[in-house]
C-alpha cells in the first residue's frame, strides 16, 4: 500500500465513479481499477460495492477511508511544515489602523502572526482621527 494508492482510494470513494475519479486523478481508468484491486487484495477484503452507476464504500471501505483521510491530512501537514522550514515566509506587511482598534487588537494580531512568521516585518501607521 502506497500513498498514491491511498489517494486514489480517497478520490474514488469521494466521487463514487471510476470514470470521474480517473479523470480527476489524470489516470487511466484501467490503472485506477488495477490499483484498487491490488489494494483490496492486499487488505484481503473488498472495499466497494460495485453498482451499475458506480461504486459505494462498504463497511471495510468506510473504515479505511476514515483512516486514510487522517493519514493524508497528517502527511500533508508534515510536508507543509518541512516546506515552511526550508522556505520561510518573509517580507513586510503594511498595516494601517484607527487608534481605538490599535490599543488591544493590533498588538495581539501582530504577536500571533509573528509566532507563525518570525521573519515578517511590520510597517504600522495609526490614524488618530478615527
Amino acid at each position: 500500500m502506497d500513498m498514491d494508492q491511498l489517494r486514489y482510494f480517497q478520490v474514488l470513494a469521494d466521487v463514487g465513479n471510476f470514470t470521474r475519479a480517473s479523470s480527476d486523478l489524470i489516470l487511466s481508468q484501467s490503472a485506477l481499477s488495477r490499483s484498487m484491486s491490488r489494494l483490496e487484495k492486499e487488505l484481503g477484503v473488498p472495499l466497494f460495492e460495485r453498482k451499475s452507476h458506480g461504486v459505494i464504500l462498504n463497511r471495510y471501505g468506510e473504515i479505511l477511508l476514515e483512516h486514510v483521510r487522517r493519514a493524508i491530512s497528517e502527511i500533508t501537514e508534515a510536508s507543509q511544515e518541512i516546506h515552511d522550514l526550508v522556505n520561510p515566509v518573509s517580507g513586510t506587511v503594511s498595516l494601517a489602523f484607527i487608534q481605538t482598534m490599535g490599543l488591544g487588537f493590533v498588538p495581539d494580531l501582530i504577536n500571533e502572526f509573528r509566532n507563525q512568521y518570525p521573519l515578517v516585518e511590520f510597517k504600522l501607521s495609526q490614524d488618530t482621527t478615527g
